[in-house]
């Protein structure tokens, strides 16, 4: 039987890095557990970004920009959180600043 989620998600990320590869995608609730275990040997992907008190959708485990980027997550998938917003310019600009990265022009 699975423990919890997050053992679960170490577990198969092992698995992962024992075949070769790169990263993985995994919830931003796990991303901190899978760098304490493998560092900078996995790089993580994080889905399901969303603006503090912006809707869950489809995702049931979602976190911010600076969520994510606090949990170790080297790559995100900003979606809705940008594509469903009344100003997609500036929710992009948000996200960015969130997750402490230059924002260019």
């Amino acid at each position: 039987p699975i423990a919890s989620v997050e053992d679960e998600v170490v577990r198969l990320a092992g698995i992962a890095r024992a075949a070769g590869t790169f990263g993985i995608v995994c919830a931003g609730t796990e991303a901190a557990a899978v760098q304490a275990v493998h560092g900078v040997a996995l790089r993580v992907l994080v889905p399901g970004v969303r603006d503090a008190g912006g809707a869950a959708d489809d995702q049931s485990r979602v976190v911010t920009p600076a969520q994510a980027a606090a949990a170790g997550a080297a790559y995100v998938v900003l979606g809705r959180m940008v594509t469903a917003a009344a100003d997609p310019a500036a929710a992009y600009r948000a996200a960015v600043a969130q997750l402490g990265a230059p924002t260019g022009r």
